[in-house]
Order: structure tokens, then C-alpha cells, then sequence
């Protein structure tokens, strides 16, 4: 074809060279300048019957394939290069360019790929039964960030940051900590679990005391009554008192806003005290029906309203009191009025002289 093309029919088998890729119907071969041979299937022109060579539209030489070199950041720090080639095919009468194909790649550090990253690090404050936490962004698996802690003698860390290759820290940004010592402070304030019973007396009966209305749980071992965070001993060896020891126990210590309802809390708050008075009896009265702790006198032993009350209190004498009008009396009734006093405080354990003696004092 006088451009290095020739026409090869694969029927003349000394003329054809590769029969497994153009296994029939005609093809060109070229032998390039580079000593390639490049084959392509022959075209038929339009109307053209195929029998002779002119029948065939010959391909042009082969386009220069297109070499591309790219460049970009693929990790921090890190710009890689890469070389493309295209080569150019001969499709239904004309050059159609191929897909690119790498041939070659290779990485450089380059500060310009360098990835801006701020370490931040900051912890919570422990409580007395919790450790505080320690919380770092970004984290020290691969982030950007390298840390390097120092853990001293009185529980607290020193820790610095530095950036990985590949990344760096704004400017001004903190990269050294002072973390105090986490651990759980222990001794958490407690108060008293129980309001402090106030036993009220009766009529006949001093104060009681009862334990159990506490709602602890009883300890036979230790002789104390036991709640979450504290126990209970409870002590009458005193005729009536009662003292109440309240023990924290172990990670707790009593509040000492607890004196403030009448609790003594010692310092250091491991124990909290409070002793209660059993009141005595209150006394009976058979004067006023309406008011408390009335009794009905014996039949016969009524007094006059107004005139004489009766007082008993267990474990001390009777007493009786008469009205004042009776000693305000005079004459013959006045002194009938004495004589019944006088018997009346005879059975009381008064002295009859001091009637008289009272007596004369009134008529003079």
C-alpha cells in the first residue's frame, strides 16, 4: 500500500502469521519503526466486492499513544505520582483512543499534604464512690495524635501531645496537661437514715423506748442495727435515757448537717450521737372530765367542782389541793372549812399546826 500496510489473506498460509487471532476473512500488517508488527481487520469499502487489494480501505499509521502524569495528596504528608499511557485502536474505519493504563507510580512527602488535626484531652472530676475518666480527642489509635503520659508518685499524670508525620497542630494549640490524682475520693456524707424517735409518756406510763421502730435490721453478731451506709447502737443502761451511736461505715461519714437536728458528730464524721429522755408518767386528774388523763374518783370521794382536785402519779403519795375560797373563809364556816382542810392535808402528809398557826393569822 506504500505506507508500510499490507493486505494478508489468512487463506495463504505462508503469508499469515497469526491464525489463532484473525482465525479468517482479511486483515492489514504493519512492521513499525519500532520492529512491532500491528494487524488490524481489513475495512471492505462501501459496493467493493473484496477481491482485489483497492477493495480495502487501508488504515493510516498508527497514532502516538497519550501519556498522562498526575499528582495528589494520598495520605498525610504523602503526594503520589502517576504516569498513564493511551494507546489507540482502529474501530470501524477510524483511530478511537483507548483507556488510560498506569505504568508507573511513585510517593514523595510533601509538607503541603500535611493534615491540620488539635489534640484535645480533658477529664471528670471523681466523686467518693466513682474514678473520674480521662477522654482524649482525637483518640491515640492513629488519629494525628502521639501522647505521651507520665504517671507520678501522688496519683496524678502528666501528659504531652505531639503530632504524628503528616500532621500538625495549629498554632497555639495546648498541648501539655496536668491531670490530678482520678481515683475515687471514698468517704461519701451520709446523713441519718431514720428520723430520731421522740418517745411521748402517758398518763400512767413514763416513756418507752422501742428499737425495732428504727427499721434497721438487727445484727446478733455485732449487737447493732444495720442499714446501707451506716449501724446503729442503741444504749438504756442509763434509767431513762436513751443514747443512740450512729457509726458510718466503711467509704461514708456522717453529714454534719445532722446537728443541726440535735445529732453531735465527732470530727472526722465517724460516728454521730444523740441522747434521748424517757419523760415520766404524766399524772392522772379526776377534776375535769374534758381535759386529759381524767379518772373517775371512788363513789362517795367526789369533790365540788372547783374546790378540790386530786393528783396521782405513780410511785408518789396523793395530793389534794383545795380551792382558794376556802381559805379566804372566816367565822364559824371558815373554820369548818379549816378543820376539813386540815384533814385533807393530814391524809396528805401535812402538819396540823400550820392550820392553826394560818388561822390565827387570818382573825387578827
Amino acid at each position: 500500500m506504500g505506507n508500510g500496510w499490507n493486505l494478508i489473506n489468512p487463506a495463504n498460509p505462508s503469508r499469515h502469521i497469526d491464525e489463532a487471532l484473525y482465525p479468517d476473512g482479511e486483515y492489514w500488517k504493519h512492521i513499525s519503526n519500532d520492529g512491532l508488527r500491528h494487524d488490524r481487520y481489513a475495512d471492505l469499502k462501501p459496493g467493493a466486492k473484496g477481491d482485489k487489494e483497492s477493495d480495502y480501505t487501508c488504515p493510516t499509521i498508527t497514532p502516538p499513544p497519550v501519556k498522562d502524569k498526575t499528582n495528589e495528596c494520598t495520605a498525610p504528608g504523602v503526594r503520589t505520582y502517576t504516569v498513564t499511557k493511551a494507546e489507540y485502536e482502529w474501530i470501524d474505519g477510524e483511530w478511537v483512543l483507548g483507556e488510560p493504563v498506569v505504568v508507573h507510580t511513585w510517593d514523595k512527602d510533601d509538607a503541603s499534604c500535611n493534615v491540620e488535626v488539635t489534640p484535645i484531652l480533658t477529664w471528670t472530676t471523681p466523686t467518693c464512690d466513682e474514678d473520674g475518666d480521662i477522654t482524649i480527642v482525637p483518640d491515640n489509635e492513629g488519629e494525628g495524635v502521639v501522647w505521651h503520659p507520665i504517671f507520678n508518685e501522688d496519683g496524678s499524670i502528666s501528659v504531652t501531645a505531639t503530632p504524628e508525620p503528616g500532621y500538625f497542630f495549629p498554632e497555639g494549640t495546648q498541648t501539655s496537661w496536668e491531670i490530678p490524682n482520678l481515683s475515687a475520693t471514698g468517704d461519701c456524707p451520709t446523713g441519718i437514715p431514720f428520723s430520731a424517735p421522740t418517745p411521748a409518756p402517758t398518763c400512767t406510763a413514763g416513756a418507752t423506748f422501742d428499737a425495732e421502730s428504727l427499721g434497721g435490721e438487727f445484727n446478733e453478731e455485732s449487737g447493732r442495727w444495720e442499714f446501707d451506709n451506716v449501724n446503729v447502737e442503741v444504749i438504756t443502761s442509763v434509767a431513762g435515757e436513751v443514747t443512740l451511736n450512729v457509726f458510718a461505715k466503711a467509704g461514708y461519714v456522717i453529714d454534719e448537717a445532722v446537728e443541726a437536728n440535735g445529732w453531735f458528730v465527732e470530727e472526722g464524721g465517724a460516728r454521730a450521737s444523740r441522747t434521748i429522755i424517757l419523760a415520766p408518767a404524766t399524772g392522772t386528774q379526776s377534776t375535769n372530765a374534758a381535759a386529759p388523763c381524767y379518772v373517775t374518783p371512788p363513789p362517795g370521794t367526789t369533790p365540788t367542782p372547783g374546790t378540790v382536785v386530786t393528783v396521782s402519779k405513780p410511785g408518789t403519795p396523793t395530793k389534794v389541793y383545795v380551792a382558794k375560797p376556802y381559805l379566804a373563809s372566816t367565822g364559824s364556816e371558815g373554820a369548818l372549812a379549816l378543820a376539813g382542810l386540815a384533814g385533807l392535808l393530814v391524809l396528805a402528809g401535812g402538819s396540823a399546826s400550820v392550820l392553826a398557826a394560818r388561822r390565827r393569822s387570818t382573825q387578827q
